[in-house]
């Protein structure tokens, strides 16, 4: 079907590369990028390293914090030269003139949740991935961020793209492609690539040793002695990649190289020059030479460096010319990925995946699920899309086709036959249907020359089967409703429907309903979310199905669930919990800060204006009172133990407590409601292992439950959003960005609990007076509340009725599911001043989490995951 499918948009898109500069990065590439930096790179002669420079100042900024990422979008706008170094003008905004990329995950473990801390910057932070020996020299290890090692994995796999040839003589044949991802590299037919010298090298001349470029014509796969058994798990005896092309070079003596060193080449004209390569610019290397006479050369993929880039290119990045400026690192990252990656069997050299997404072991790209817990690969679904292409599908296989919508960014091109399915190109989402094998391959050392047989004995052999070969919130909104203007696609993004049925939340196309897994509708031009809803009884009867649970959590979902029908004790626990909010943010701020523990980095007790927005500003729009909870598995015990874990004193610090006399029914409220949210999360635990007991290979039985019952690191947090001033401050904010208040994250723990959020109007009702407060039905604003961002990439808003809880996925039960259940992001967006009014806005999460010492992964505690969570986000 991806052949079917993609065929004319692939054709075009490989076309579309040959007319981009070499430098300018491809989709399913790793870069290493930069998520911020300011000023201008140079080097720093005292520390020896690259650091950003800020010419205007005078200063030096450090190094950039620099990561491996994956880049999934390229820009719209027209890439030109000056972009490398600084930020040409655009007509649009990064989200069009800029790349996506998702910082890169650990191939080898089940936390692909990387993939999510995702950014759209301009090619001025990006650098290639091949020259990262340059950019991190002069770093400690110990600073560099965990998704460089993560990517030095992958640097001894391959895989190829766009098989479009099979041809052969038995028992030897050949599968022809169009491309084929080396590394961090995409490499395509056309190319200029940089080969590895063919001899020995000495650290001190690696920068000097590269001399030839190959410009390749082909690129195959060699199958000799084909099996001929259909129920052999083998296509042949024996594999082997090649890559052809002609070689040529800056060095005059290496023209002689095919004539038995007795006559030297002339250098090539201008005019051959630019009709060899497809960069123009070419020739500011000097005078190029034809190696072999100009006939073509094969050889292996370990021979090959990277794409040669334009002279003017290579001055702006590197500040020199020289060929071979990452050929050690190249090297290095290579031999580490021989020994670290568990994929690469003993004996071998490579790893071959059927896919780009394969190689890199990730789950998703774009936010499309593209690995082994995809949905795509539902056969009766694939079954369905090929009757649709074919125009052959009928009502039922439009609902069995389960159409997705379009992931990233809004595609301001015609749309190829591929996207009328609602699919990407391979080259975002490959991982459909992928067949999740390894191929260990080998490959050796140098060309294989004009007229020389391949007698090599080291190519691989490898597993395919022959039918395998392939062509912490921190709030939430209150629970205001207002009218479906109308019902518009929901996750599945169908094409059509006769009749839209806004009452029942199914969209009909003629007589048969469309299931989908969550529907959206605009309120007041806002994209609105139905979550997914249960009874508390249900939850203690254990008749929670398994597709309701995969509708809520899983690959596809919104990664919430609201649960109904609590006991009416809590309503009144909500309402006295978040009006205590209030009454604490109006105490004098002599006594608040009595109430907050530095000690603690501020994660216990009273915070305000410790926290920065993303804009970089400290947040002194909201208050926050945290509480460690273990008082629910002793009421004596007021923090988790801080054995083996003395750094994490925000979970083992003792809680604080405002005076009983000054709000006496703040602590015991609080203490109930969060046990009340407890005892709600573990039986949500219970239904998901109930669900993971059936699913998941060597679950324990209970085990999330256990986790969220006996955890005495689960941490409660009230908070109380001051009222919006008006102004120019507010209106500097509100252009910020929608995550103005909580910036786009996610959770690290299991199961979040909220409560939906209490708004006041503070003229109304002083809190500081002590009367009684008046909770106004709804936000003034209708765009303030929790938004999360679908794995389809909509942002949706989602709203908690007054008298229910909701409960968000977390990265530590994702690690726990094996992917099967997944962490969203999301996000809190303020509200906006009111007119003669002072609206404050109350609510409380209740993070459950592990203990700090249990096992979230294979070797992992969470205590260790914590570590990483903190490393990887401050």
């Amino acid at each position: 079907m991806d052949w079917m499918a993609e065929r004319t948009a692939l054709d075009e898109y490989i076309e579309q590369l040959g007319m981009q500069p070499s430098y300018v990065p491809r989709p399913g590439e790793v870069v290493l990028w930069a998520p911020e930096y300011q000023g201008e790179l140079v080097w720093n002669h005292e520390n020896k390293r690259i650091e950003m420079y800020a010419p205007n100042q005078g200063q030096w900024l450090g190094t950039p914090e620099w990561r491996a990422g994956i880049v999934g979008q390229t820009p719209e706008e027209d890439i030109v030269l000056q972009d490398l170094v600084k930020t040409a003008p655009k007509k649009w905004g990064v989200n069009y003139s800029g790349f996506r990329v998702e910082t890169f995950p650990d191939p080898q473990s089940y936390d692909k949740s990387y993939s999510l801390h995702y950014k759209y910057v301009h090619l001025q932070r990006i650098k290639p991935f091949n020259a990262y020996e340059l950019f991190l020299q002069g770093i400690p290890p110990e600073k560099l961020h965990p998704s460089i090692g993560y990517a030095m994995t992958i640097m001894s796999s391959f895989s190829l793209l766009d098989k479009y040839h099979f041809k052969g003589t038995w028992p030897n044949a050949a599968i022809y492609c169009r491309g084929i991802f080396l590394g961090a590299e995409l490499l395509v037919v056309g190319d200029a690539v940089r080969l590895k010298p063919n001899r020995q090298v000495y650290s001190y001349e690696t920068h000097k040793a590269v001399e030839d470029v190959m410009v390749i014509d082909e690129i195959r796969l060699e199958l000799a002695n084909c099996v001929n058994d259909l129920m052999s798990d083998q296509l042949a005896e024996r594999y082997q990649i090649r890559v052809a092309g002609k070689v040529y070079t800056n060095a005059p003596r290496r023209s002689s190289a095919g004539t038995d060193g007795t006559s030297q080449q002339l250098p090539m004209k201008p005019e051959e020059v630019i009709d060899v390569f497809q960069s123009i610019g070419m020739g500011g290397y000097g005078s190029w030479y034809r190696v072999w006479k100009g006939a073509t050369v094969e050889v292996s993929q370990n021979m090959i460096i990277g794409r040669c880039y334009d002279p003017d290119a290579m001055d702006l990045l590197f500040g020199s010319r020289l060929l071979g400026l990452d050929l050690s690192g190249v090297i290095k990252a290579r031999e580490y990925s021989r020994k670290v990656d568990e994929r690469i069997p003993e004996g071998k050299d490579w790893f071959w995946g059927d896919f780009r997404t394969q190689t890199l072991a990730i789950d998703t790209l774009n936010g499309q699920d593209v690995g082994y817990y995809s949905d795509a690969r539902e056969i009766k679904m694939w079954r369905a899309n090929l009757r649709i292409l074919d125009g052959t599908a009928d009502s039922a296989d439009l609902r069995l086709a389960k159409l997705p919508g379009n992931v990233g960014r809004p595609s301001t091109k015609a749309r190829s036959n591929f996207s009328e399915v609602g699919k990407l190109s391979k080259l975002v989402s490959t991982g459909l249907g992928a067949a999740d094998v390894s191929n260990p391959v080998s490959s050796e050392e140098g060309p294989n020359l004009p007229n020389e047989e391949d007698t090599s004995e080291s190519d691989e052999i490898f597993t395919l089967a022959m039918n395998q070969l392939p062509g912490g919130t921190d709030e939430s909104e209150g629970g205001q409703t207002a009218d479906s203007q109308y019902l518009i696609m929901d996750a599945l993004k169908l094409f059509h429907a006769d009749i839209l049925d806004s009452f029942s939340g199914i969209c009909i196309y003629g007589d048969e309903p469309l299931a989908f897994w969550y529907s959206t509708w605009f309120a007041n031009g806002i994209p609105q979310a139905q979550a997914v809803t249960v009874s508390l009884k249900d939850l203690i009867n254990g008749t929670v199905s398994f597709e309701t649970l995969t509708e809520a959590f899983g690959p596809s979902s919104l990664g919430i669930i609201v649960v109904k029908d609590l006991d009416p004790e809590f309503q009144r626990l909500r309402t006295q919990v978040l009006s205590n909010a209030s009454y604490l943010a109006a105490l004098p701020n002599d006594e608040l800060e009595t109430l907050t523990s530095p000690s603690a980095k501020y994660l216990v007790g009273w915070s305000c204006g410790k926290e920065t927005l993303r804009s970089g500003h400290f947040d002194t729009l909201k208050g926050s009172y945290y509480v460690n909870c273990a008082f629910y598995q002793d009421p004596t015990l007021q923090g988790a133990p801080a054995d083996n874990f003395p750094d994490l004193s925000e979970y083992t610090a003792p809680n604080i407590w405002p005076p009983a006399d000054r709000l006496p029914t703040f602590r015991p409220a609080l203490e109930q409601l969060c046990a009340l949210i407890i005892d709600t999360a573990a039986l949500v635990a219970r239904a998901c292992d109930r669900y993971a007991t059936a699913n998941i290979d060597g679950y324990k039985s209970g085990y999330l439950e256990h986790v969220v019952r006996t955890s005495l690191t689960t941490k409660a947090r009230l908070l109380h959003y001051f009222p919006a001033e008006g102004g120019a401050d507010s209106e500097t904010r509100d252009g910020d960005g929608d995550d103005d208040w909580c910036a786009t994250h996610l959770d690290h723990g299991c199961l979040t609990g909220l409560t939906s959020a209490m708004f006041v109007d503070e003229v109304a009702s002083p809190p500081g007076e002590g009367g009684e407060l008046v909770e106004l039905g709804a936000s003034p604003d209708p765009k303030a509340g929790l938004y999360i961002q679908s794995r389809t990439g909509e942002v949706v808003k989602v709203n908690i009725p007054r008298d229910c809880l909701a409960f968000q996925t977390g990265e530590a039960l994702q690690l726990i599911t094996r992917g099967k259940f997944r962490a969203v992001p999301h996000f809190v967006k303020g509200a906006k001043p009111s007119a003669g009014k002072r609206i404050a806005r109350n609510t409380l999460a209740v993070f459950t989490q592990p203990n700090l010492g249990e096992e979230v992964e294979s070797g992992k505690s969470f205590g260790e995951f914590a570590r990483e969570v903190v490393a990887r986000t401050y």
